[in-house]
């Protein structure tokens, strides 16, 4: 099981985790997140590398892309994670 895990500041400045995205028999799934957010997610993230978008159905491929293109300060996402 692979996963990345999303994370926040709170109100005094500190990251928490607000979610996580699991691939998991090959199968994406979400855990925690907002609605709308997942929602998003579902529509594609665009790999910039790559110059297309990559969907949930795309796997390992989706995850990584995620901590490409989440790198804000006020959400991010971390590094592909096993466990």
């Amino acid at each position: 099981m692979e996963f990345v895990r999303f994370y926040s500041l709170d109100k005094n400045g500190k990251q928490e985790i607000i979610g996580s995205v699991i691939l998991e028999n090959g199968i994406i799934k979400f855990s925690g997140l907002n609605k709308v957010f997942i929602s998003d997610l579902k529509e594609g993230v665009m790999n910039y590398k790559l110059s297309k978008f990559v969907y949930p159905k795309d796997g390992l491929k989706f995850l990584e892309v995620l901590s490409l293109t989440f790198t804000g300060t006020y959400l991010r996402a971390s590094e592909v994670m096993e466990g």
